[in-house]
């Protein structure tokens, strides 16, 4: 029963945080969605990012009556209200692991660097040249940009909410 009710808070979360992301900005007058998205995106970008759950098309799907309609807006309030301190919550935890990754690489590149300071001349430029190796494999396996997440399209960043309209 517990794995029951969290699964359905995380559909919940997101659904409603899909939702919520169309808001309108008032400035601009359009949905961040709207926004004309750079070509240099792949063809399947508006794919790979659209709502989990469209609230409009699943009313109009399951006919439902004003009344739910009335009802269902009010639970998503009542949840998203809900989710404010845990999103915040995680904002938090997450600036709390980014601290602790940079002290990783930190201490990665101080021990990288105690490591090159043992090597003789000789061991440093064979390290090197191993590394260049490594590199060129690594290159030749690999597409240049395989790695590479596309840029985000523009998001309204103003501290302006407009009312949500349902």
């Amino acid at each position: 029963m517990k794995k029951l009710l969290i699964l359905a808070g995380v559909i919940a979360i997101t659904c409603t945080n899909q939702v919520f992301a169309q808001e309108v900005c008032p400035e601009e007058k359009q949905p961040p969605c709207a926004i004309e998205i750079p070509t240099t995106h792949p063809q399947n970008f508006k794919k790979m990012h659209k709502p989990r759950c469209d609230f409009k098309k699943l009313e109009t799907e399951l006919n439902l009556t004003e009344k739910q309609k009335e009802k269902v807006k009010l639970l998503r309030e009542k949840q998203r209200e809900a989710a404010k301190p845990i999103f915040e919550e995680l904002k938090v935890k997450d600036q709390e692991i980014q601290a602790l990754r940079q002290q990783l690489r930190d201490l990665r590149l101080q021990n990288k660097k105690e490591f090159e300071s043992i090597l003789t001349d000789k061991q440093l430029k064979k390290l090197n040249e191993l590394k260049a190796e490594r590199k060129q494999e690594f290159a030749k396996h690999h597409r240049g940009d395989f790695h590479k997440r596309p840029p985000m399209p523009p998001q309204c960043r103003c501290d302006k909410k407009p009312p949500i309209e349902e």
